[in-house]
C-alpha cells in the first residue's frame, strides 16, 4: 500500500495512542479500539481514510528516502 501518513503525522498519532490508551484504563474499553486503530496507521503509514478522501501527509522527500 502507499504511505500516504507523514512523520508528523505518525507522530500525533503515536500520542493520540497513548491518550486513548488511558481512556481506555479510565473510562470504557472502546477507547482500546481507537488506540489500535491509531497504532496501526502510525506504524504502517498509511490511512485508509485518508486514501478514501484521496489526502496525503507523506512528502516527497520522505517517499524518496524509505
Amino acid at each position: 500500500m502507499v504511505k500516504n501518513v507523514g512523520q508528523k503525522d505518525k507522530m500525533y498519532r503515536y500520542a493520540a495512542t497513548l491518550v486513548f490508551l488511558a481512556l481506555g484504563i479510565i473510562v470504557s474499553w472502546w477507547f482500546y479500539v481507537l488506540a489500535f486503530i491509531a497504532f496501526a496507521t502510525a506504524t504502517f503509514r498509511t490511512c485508509l481514510l485518508y486514501k478514501l478522501f484521496n489526502m496525503n501527509t507523506n512528502t516527497d522527500e520522505e517517499k524518496v528516502s524509505h
